[in-house]
């Protein structure tokens, strides 16, 4: 028996061997270090929950500021391993974002190769990064984010799998424990560790027509962001969560490009349930953006969000303007009107909240670069 294992050693070494041949003998190294910075002024009137104006700067008015490094290795035979890491960050006050995480946007190894994709690690939630592209202000701080925040997702202890077909990419993801970062409601910081994410999303992306569905799982306990509910009225969300509480959410989006045009429209439909109760919200959205010059594009769009049998309604409308000083570098203007119901609370920031029933006009001008 002893001959028999050994022989099965060596001939097993050796197999190893012969194919760690062709595969170094195709091995390439690149690593990429990218980033972006935004920073603009915004005026805000009721802001912070008065009835006070107020002037501040603000980060990342169109995509967070971030840093990021990408590596990628040749394993040959048409694979390939990745590395992806990302900071965010708040360059107005020189902090880390996600929590003070140095990686909280992306931290994760990927292997890749015959229209198959697989990341470990912290990593995005598909129905961000996949959503994302039929918002017409892509998850900017004013846009669909607003009335959901839950819809900027990432995952601690994530599998993603994304399989190629054709113009067709299907999504998986699952986590285990989807974001130690989020404070559950009415709990302490870290508890929110052991709750899980299961999300998927199907996609078809044409030359002219794109669409997506998509469907995202939260277990609790859950945080506000999380709920979808914290930041649109008090009293939608219980006192704390359990791990029996649940968000789920069900998308249908799409998209139309007409010459200089991009037409997007969707809905979410957003069911959270509790131990005490179970509350629905419907968010509806549309809008376009369009090329006007090769420097100058302009964006507008109406997002409209209602909870039945809460008189809690909130509509946006956002109007933006960016204008390309060159390949990298964006001079941009954004203004945002939030109209709210009797109960509601909505704020025209990502995650901002204003007194109830009493609309907010928030306006910015900024600078936007990449590198």
């Amino acid at each position: 028996m002893k001959k028999i294992g050994l022989a099965w050693s060596k001939a097993l070494i050796a197999t190893a061997g012969a194919l760690m041949v062709p595969l170094s003998a195709h091995a390439q190294s690149g690593v990429t270090l990218y980033g972006i910075v935004d920073t603009g002024v915004e005026y805000l009137t009721n802001a912070n929950k008065t009835s006070h104006s107020l002037v501040q700067l603000q980060d990342g008015n169109i995509q967070e500021s971030r840093w990021g490094i990408r590596a990628r290795e040749d394993l040959g035979n048409g694979w390939q391993a990745s590395v992806w890491l990302e900071s965010g960050f708040d360059e107005t006050k020189g902090t880390l974002g996600q929590g003070n995480r140095l990686f909280g946007r992306q931290a994760a190894l990927g292997l890749s190769g015959h229209d198959n994709e697989l990341w470990l690690g912290r990593v995005y939630n598909p129905i961000y990064d996949v959503l994302n592209g039929y918002d017409p202000t892509t998850y900017a701080q004013y846009s669909l984010a607003t009335l959901d925040p839950g819809l900027v997702s990432r995952g601690d202890q994530s599998i993603r799998y994304t399989r190629t077909l054709g113009d067709f990419r299907l999504t998986g993801f699952y986590s285990m424990g989807y974001d130690s970062i989020g404070t559950p409601i009415g709990g302490t910081a870290g508890g929110a560790s052991t709750a899980k994410d299961l999300a998927f999303t199907a996609q078809y992306k044409g030359p002219v027509f794109s669409g997506v569905l998509a469907y995202d799982n939260l277990h609790g306990p859950l945080s506000s962001t999380g709920s979808g509910l914290g930041t649109l009225a008090a009293g939608l969300t219980p006192a704390t969560s359990v791990p029996g509480d649940r968000a789920r959410r069900y998308v249908a989006a799409a998209s139309v490009n007409v010459d200089k045009w991009v037409f997007m429209a969707g809905y979410r439909l957003l069911k959270t349930e509790f131990l005490a109760n179970s509350i629905n919200s419907n968010l509806y959205w549309g809008g376009a953006r369009v090329k006007v010059t090769p420097a100058l594009t302009l964006i507008g769009s109406l997002y409209h969000v209602d909870v039945p049998g809460k008189d809690v309604k909130a509509t946006n409308t956002v109007f933006s303007a960016m204008y390309a000083l060159s390949k990298n570098t964006y001079l941009y203007s954004n203004a945002s009107y939030m109209f709210n119901s009797k109960n509601s609370t909505a704020g025209v920031d990502v995650g901002g909240m204003t007194l109830a029933g009493k609309n907010q006009l928030g306006i910015q001008a900024g600078i936007f670069q990449r590198f």
